[in-house]
């Protein structure tokens, strides 16, 4: 038995002994069939992420992956400081060393489609808690 919250797409799930339990969410705002909860969506991977309208401006960084489609892949930048991650808006990533993180770190609200090959080789999942946060747009202090 499964009851919307009326949040988006978070459902809770009753299982036969009345626990409940989070499954993970869709992002939202992807393009039709890029945001099924398949792999490599929900993981971190290494890409270049460039600034500016240069292609010199850029450096590897972490970023999470919340869409994919045949070779492209929908992604959003991970950056330790929230001020370049969009202040407010950023989602802090709680479980950072799940994540395979050196440090907490923030998840920018740049949506950005990259080609498999742009990116490294995919790593760690996000928390189901912190996946839903970042679905959810949920924002830091």
């Amino acid at each position: 038995m499964a009851a919307n919250l009326g949040i988006r797409q978070c459902w809770l799930v009753m299982n036969e002994t009345t626990q409940i339990s989070m499954r993970p969410m869709t992002h939202p705002h992807l393009p039709r069939g890029a945001g099924r909860l398949e792999y490599p969506v929900g993981r971190v991977t290494v890409t270049r992420v460039s600034w500016g309208g240069s292609p010199e401006c850029g450096k590897e960084r972490p970023a999470l992956i919340i869409g994919a489609r045949g070779d492209r892949l929908w992604i959003r930048p991970i950056y330790t400081n929230d001020y370049k991650a969009g202040r407010w808006r950023s989602v802090v990533i709680d479980d950072w060393k799940r994540a395979g993180l050196k440090r907490q770190c923030y998840v920018s609200v740049d949506v950005l489609e990259v080609r498999r090959h742009q990116c490294g080789p995919v790593g760690n999942k996000l928390s189901v808690h912190d996946w839903n946060r970042v679905c959810r747009g949920e924002v830091h202090d």
